[in-house]
């Protein structure tokens, strides 16, 4: 998308009489913020997208933006017809215009000066697009820059206002007027659309449709009907508990969007009803009168032990004699041999022999 294309198509040489006469043509009326089923909506034109030469419906067409808070969340949701892959333009340095940056200003000033005075909050929740810091998130201490052309942008709010008036379409920026002082309407390169520098506090978490739905999201109820719904939820502790303005514009400022609303302080803890003091408990009573334990009977003391006769020492003991001479004992040679075995079986058998012939001599005495 270029939009010199668009710009060239259109005279630019409005005067400031032809300009006011414009705007009393199609007043420029913003829309008031909108509470339904705990949202805040802020609803915008749904005919001031510039998109090529197509005025009104095409991908820079913003359709609204609504804020959900809880005890300890904020979600943020947004209607529009721009996805956050972005719009293909060769035009633009990367190739591709996207989201610029979600601000918050809670300071009272205008947008120029809080920046300035490094005042804004932001969320980068668009990964691809030319912010200034690193990652998604949520960021304070934050200041603006313009990345408006490098992506084949406007140079300021007045040029957008007139050539979306000249076509018959409604400027608008939501919950503010497109010519509200709020923001630099003139100058070069005063659109501040992204995030300079910040310093990181939190991480986003994207939504999906049907937690949106379970949530109350309703943009139908408008006829906001994009065929984009962005949304994304961080810790509200991450945000001051006061009233503030929020916006975002794409990054060429083809399209914007602002709402206006309060945040409420984190609720302090239930109030804990105390834990109450003890009912009167009776004391404990003292012991009754216990009778002390009687001191021992005198008890007869062991007597000591009597004289014990001490051992006699033992008698007198005859010693043991020495040992007599002893006989050695005879050389073996002395001793008579035991006969061999053969020499006992002759003598035993004459022996026996003679006593045979001896028991045949007394028979036959006593037969004669």
């Amino acid at each position: 998308m270029n939009n010199s294309i668009t710009k060239k198509s259109i005279h630019w040489t409005y005067s400031v009489a032809v300009f006011c006469a414009l705007f009393a043509l199609h007043p420029l009326k913003a829309t008031a913020a909108t509470l339904s089923d705990g949202w805040n909506y802020a609803i915008d034109s749904f005919n001031d997208g510039v998109t090529e030469t197509q005025f009104g419906g095409g991908a820079f067409e913003f359709y609204g933006i609504a804020i959900n808070e809880t005890s300890d969340k904020v979600s943020i949701a947004i209607n529009s017809n721009l996805s956050l892959a972005g719009y293909a333009d060769s035009a633009a340095a990367r190739g591709n215009i996207n989201y610029g940056d979600l601000f918050f200003n809670f300071s009272g000033q205008n947008f120029n000066t809080a920046s300035a005075t490094n005042s804004l909050f932001a969320v980068r929740f668009a990964d691809g697009n030319d912010s200034g810091v690193a990652t998604t998130g949520v960021y304070k201490d934050v200041t603006a820059k313009s990345v408006t052309q490098t992506n084949s942008g406007f140079s300021n709010l007045n040029q957008y206002n007139t050539i979306v008036a000249s076509q018959g379409k409604t400027p608008s920026l939501g919950d503010l007027a497109a010519t509200d002082p709020y923001f630099e309407q003139t100058g070069n390169n005063t659109i501040l659309t992204s995030i300079a520098t910040g310093t990181k506090v939190g991480d986003i978490e994207f939504l999906t449709a049907v937690t949106l739905s379970a949530l109350g999201l309703n943009f139908a109820q408008f006829n906001a009907v994009g065929s984009q719904t962005i949304g994304f939820s961080f810790n509200k502790s991450l945000l001051p508990a006061a009233e503030y303005i929020a916006n975002f514009l794409a990054e060429c400022a083809n399209d914007a969007l602002a709402i206006k609303g309060k945040f409420q302080p984190v609720p302090a803890p239930a109030n804990v009803e105390p834990v109450p003091a003890p009912a009167n408990v009776e004391p404990v009573p003292a012991p009754a009168n216990v009778e002390p334990v009687p001191a021992p009977a005198n008890v007869e003391p062991v007597p000591a032990p009597g004289k014990v006769e001490p051992v006699p020492a033992p008698a007198n003991v005859e010693p043991v004699p020495a040992p007599g001479k002893v006989e050695p004992v005879p050389d073996p040679e002395n001793f008579e041999r035991v006969p061999e075995p053969s020499t006992l079986v002759g003598t035993f058998l004459g022996l026996s022999f003679l006593g045979i012939r001896a028991a045949k001599r007394k028979m036959k005495r006593k037969i004669s």
